[in-house]
């Protein structure tokens, strides 16, 4: 993604703005979305770098997706409520069963976090660690990290580490819902689960006949180019925040490095720069050398 977006001053400087505001700024995520789509938008400079989304030659494909007969908006009403009373259902089945906390919070968390989940899972990572640690105290900043590893190892998208978050909310608040921990994470774990991925159907079903029409469109085009160069600076966020959990150790005042741990990060980032080391088989080295004591 930096290749192609940061290959300007414009570029460069949003990248980096976004990351000072989300790393220094403690700006929450999705008002840096909103922010870079807007800058995208109105600024030509910061909107067509890395040569912005789709072809705006207006041909038209004949893979296009034929949009739906009658009223688009009464359409996407319809499709809104639907999704609408399919997230509250859920949510008010489990605060009537055990209580607001945490299903509540969850629900709240990660259904903003998948409606602005643009970059993927590494660029909403920082801010769901953020609120799941520091705001919530769900999970342990070094369980965390321990999820991240896990997510990263095991088959399926990396966001399933939303999954765990919830499954540790859900176990540590068990008693305040009154229910065994095992029930309460399982409960908390399938429905944050849920709420992670529900908003993806009502961007695909609703959103899917018109892609055609938004990649034609100037400002929609533009502001889609300034998010994705803002997402390069929150996932740099994200490699900042895994570098101190990973490479700093003690307490403040006694800090030091973890040389072996530095040394293990810049030979996978040499290796990966090569080109010719796949991501699993470095997962599998990272793994090994974890195993035996080394990191």
């Amino acid at each position: 993604i930096g290749k192609k977006t940061c290959n300007s001053l414009p570029g460069v400087a949003l990248a980096a703005a976004a990351f000072a505001a989300l790393h220094f700024g403690h700006v929450p995520f999705p008002l840096i979305i909103l922010a870079a789509g807007v800058l995208g938008a109105m600024i030509p400079a910061l909107g067509k770098v890395g040569g912005g989304h789709g072809d705006a030659s207006g041909a038209e494909d004949p893979a296009h997706m034929k949009r739906p007969a009658g009223n688009p908006w009464i359409r996407l009403a319809r499709l809104t409520a639907v999704f609408l009373i399919a997230l509250a259902l859920p949510v008010a089945a489990l605060v009537a069963i055990a209580g607001p906390a945490p299903f509540l919070a969850l629900a709240q968390l990660f259904t903003t976090a998948a409606l602005v989940t643009f970059g993927g899972a590494y660029a909403v990572l920082p801010y769901i660690t953020d609120a799941a640690v520091n705001t919530h105290g769900w999970i342990a900043p070094g369980d965390m990290l321990n999820g991240l590893a896990l997510a990263e190892t095991t088959p399926g998208p990396l966001v399933l580490v939303n999954t765990y978050v919830g499954f540790f909310a859900g176990w540590n608040a068990a008693e305040a819902a009154g229910l065994p921990q095992i029930a309460a994470g399982l409960l908390a774990a399938g429905l944050v689960t849920y709420v992670t991925f529900l908003p993806s159907f009502l961007f695909i079903i609703a959103g899917a006949p018109y892609v055609d029409a938004l990649q034609k469109n100037e400002h929609a085009r533009r502001a889609l180019s300034g998010i994705t160069t803002a997402v390069v600076g929150v996932i740099f966020n994200l490699a900042v925040f895994l570098g101190e959990a990973v490479l700093i150790t003690g307490e403040p005042g006694t800090l030091g490095v973890d040389w072996a741990a530095a040394a293990v990060a810049l030979g996978a980032l040499a290796l990966l720069l090569t080109g010719r080391v796949p991501i699993p088989a470095l997962v599998g080295i990272g793994a090994a050398l974890g195993a035996i004591g080394l990191v």
